[in-house]
């Protein structure tokens, strides 16, 4: 225990122990406490009393009081009592005294004690007030009973001026007395049976047997021109009878249906404003003007039709893609589908060889061919090209082909079934649906195409164009390549140079690379210039470089120079020829020198090229 200035800590039990404990505590109230920690002071060594509220904290637990069993929180519901509870709890009534006072039939609350809202035709704020305005108002209203006997009485009725009515109709009155006098003024304006039947004297009960009467009476009706009609459509007239007038007139000027009497009759003038009927005439017959005869004109069986070798009457030809394929159709001028009522005519040479005459054939139903998916007719990407389309005469039977190549009208060609797998892909076989051989064949259009993919045919024809008999002859066939590729040639090798860009191509001919060739489109005579210039090099004396032109893997011609003496030098080539080419036949360009090195092509397209011109047939 810690010392206490007065205090012999082993007299634990001696009164004036805790009196100076007591002394002391008071002496060091204003003073460092911190020295009485650990201080124990026995409970029986504080006198009764001795602790006062001032040395009592706030907040005691409630545990502490009583036994304890009392919570912070139930005791803290004390706060706010301002009397005694118990006291409180008994001025309070019982449910079971709340339960008999509304049922106490002898003692319930005066109406005029009991509040209420205004509401509706009410104004009364309690319940007495409340019965009473309602019980005035009743008071006011007529009953049942009084209403039946006035609505029943004989007498004492409302005057018909007092009761209102609402304007309708006709009628504009406002009470039921006014629209009364309305009604017998328009009835007193009605005409009677006497009025309106001659020796009758009999009044009519009402207007309606009058009328009946008078509409019934068949001696005294009244003249048509004195009843008015309106003018329309095609009559002007304003009364019945010039309007009856008006259509006798245009009755008389019309021709009786029973004037034509069988299917295909027509009618036809014979004389001014005279219609007779023209019967109608055989099949196959034709309508012929002949004023010989009554009517003017007669039916008569035509001479034969005439036609031409190259006739193609009545045709056109349409194109459009669809699942990346291509159809080609063969439409008549309407750019509908032939038919017997509307055909398409072509003329065909003979399919004999040996004969000169021709055929003339007739297509009355839909004919097409159809460039499956796939097949590239020998185009190149996002390459414009044309698709020529030919008329075939299998027999007497119209068909259709296509082809990248050009066949004269009047030959005789063999085709190759396109096949629908997409394996069409030669720039110079014709293609039709179905393989035919040695067929007379027409050109009938040319079709401007350029697809982005070759073989997918996603785009339609920019461009259609019927072609007229010759057109095949006359259809330019050219190509114009160069090279600036600087291409090394070794020695002796006869190499194909590769003029790897097109200046222009009608026919879409040329495969450029290292197999660079032209494949004729259509037979005929092509010429052929090329070119080549060998860069600056050592060459030597009597050596030959040339430049050589092959067709179908055989050299055609040769253009050949010599060396005159050794020196540094370029070394110019050229060659020209006319080359006989079928359809399908290729020819290619190659050169050699005789040097023991390579030597290379001058990087200039000016010295470096191929021009390719078809000049007949």
């Amino acid at each position: 225990m810690a010392n206490i200035d007065g205090v012999n800590p082993p007299v634990l039990n001696d009164q004036d122990y805790v009196t100076k404990i007591k002394n002391s505590l008071d002496a060091i109230d204003d003073h460092d406490h911190s020295s009485l920690k650990g201080v124990q002071i026995p409970t029986g060594g504080i006198a009764n009393g001795a602790v006062t509220d001032a040395k009592v904290a706030a907040g005691i637990d409630a545990a502490k009081i009583a036994d304890g069993t009392v919570s912070n929180a139930e005791f803290q519901h004390l706060n706010g009592v301002t009397s005694a509870i118990q006291t409180q709890l008994d001025s309070k009534a019982t449910a079971t005294g709340l339960s008999d006072h509304l049922a106490d039939t002898t003692d319930a609350h005066d109406a005029s004690a009991i509040s209420s809202v205004p509401a509706g035709n009410l104004a009364a704020t309690d319940v007495q007030s409340a019965l009473n305005e309602l019980q005035t108002d009743i008071d006011t209203r007529a009953t049942s009973a009084a209403l039946t006997s006035h609505t029943g009485a004989a007498v004492g009725a409302h005057a018909a001026s007092a009761i209102s009515s609402v304007a309708a109709g006709n009628l504009a009155a406002t009470n039921v007395q006014s629209a009364l006098n309305e009604l017998q003024s328009d009835i007193d304006t009605r005409a009677t049976t006497a009025a309106m039947t001659a020796g009758d004297s009999t009044v009519a009960t009402n207007a309606a047997t009058a009328l009946s009467n008078h509409t019934g009476n068949a001696t005294n009706a009244h003249a048509a021109s004195a009843i008015t009609s309106v003018a329309s459509g095609n009559l002007a007239a304003t009364t019945v009878q010039a309007a009856l007038d008006e259509l006798q007139t245009d009755v008389d000027g019309r021709v009786a249906k029973s004037t034509a009497t069988t299917k295909g009759d027509l009618l036809v003038a014979t004389a001014a404003s005279t219609i007779a009927r023209q019967g109608v005439g055989s099949d196959g017959q034709i309508l012929t003007a002949d004023s010989a005869q009554t009517n003017g004109i007669k039916w008569a069986t035509p001479a034969s039709a005439p036609s031409y070798s190259f006739e193609t009457s009545n045709l056109a030809v349409a194109a459009s893609v669809g699942s990346s394929a291509l159809t080609v159709s063969l439409k008549d001028a309407s750019g509908s589908d032939p038919s017997v009522g509307s055909p398409v005519k072509i003329g065909f040479r003979s399919s004999t060889s040996t004969s000169g005459v021709y055929n003339q054939r007739t297509v009355s139903a839909a004919t097409n061919v159809v460039v499956s998916s796939g097949s590239t007719l020998g185009h190149a990407s996002g390459d414009s090209r044309y698709i020529y389309v030919y008329a075939l005469d299998n027999a007497g039977t119209v068909e259709l082909a296509v082809s990248s190549g050009l066949y004269l009208d009047g030959s005789l060609v063999s085709t190759t079934a396109e096949g629908g797998a997409g394996a069409a892909d030669s720039n110079h076989v014709i293609y039709s649906t179905t393989a035919r051989t040695n067929v007379p064949v027409r050109m009938i259009a040319r079709l401007t195409v350029n697809q982005a993919t070759a073989g997918t045919w996603a785009s339609n024809p920019t461009a259609i164009v019927l072609t007229a008999p010759g057109f095949a002859e006359s259809e330019p066939v050219v190509a114009r390549y160069t090279t600036a590729a600087g291409q090394s040639i070794d020695n002796a090798a006869n190499e194909i140079i590769d003029f790897g860009t097109k200046d222009f191509d009608s026919c879409g001919c040329v495969t450029t690379g290292a197999s660079w060739r032209f494949t004729a489109n259509s037979a005929g005579k092509y010429e052929v210039v090329a070119s080549a210039l060998y860069a600056s090099a050592s060459f030597t004396a009597t050596n030959a470089n040339d430049i050589q032109v092959w067709k179908n893997g055989s050299r055609q011609s040769i253009g050949t120079v010599f060396i005159p003496t050794t020196a540094t030098r370029s070394v110019a080539v050229a060659v020209s020829d006319i080359v006989s080419l079928a359809a399908g036949d290729y020819i290619d360009i190659r050169t050699s020198h005789s040097e023991a090195a390579p030597r290379s092509l001058l990087s200039n397209a000016q010295y470096n090229f191929i021009t390719i011109k078809k000049i007949g047939n």
